[in-house]
């Protein structure tokens, strides 16, 4: 938004000067205009470019995460308690 805004400032300037309109304001203050807004231009294209490089950065740091192994399912007490009543039911029977 600042960018768009920005550049319609240096369209200003350069339709200001195209008409060669004088006396509504001084040579510095136009030119302290201009200035103004080079140098907001530039900040906006900077914090753009630090912008894509943190997007970036977050990116691969997301892509080189190690990813968690599947959760394996816990073994169950039901199981091992089933072994021991088949033994048991083994032994019984021997007797």
């Amino acid at each position: 938004m600042q960018m768009r805004m920005c550049r319609s400032l240096v369209n200003l300037v350069a339709d200001f000067e195209e008409a060669k309109l004088k006396g509504v304001a001084s040579d510095a203050e136009i030119q302290h205009l201009k200035e103004y807004t080079e140098d907001m231009l530039l900040a906006c294209d900077t914090a753009g470019k630090l912008v894509n490089a943190l997007t970036k950065l977050a990116e691969n740091q997301e892509k080189d995460k190690p990813k968690k192994p599947a959760e394996q399912p816990k073994k169950t007490e039901t199981k091992k308690a089933a072994d021991k009543t088949e033994t048991t039911d083994d032994l019984s029977f021997l007797e």
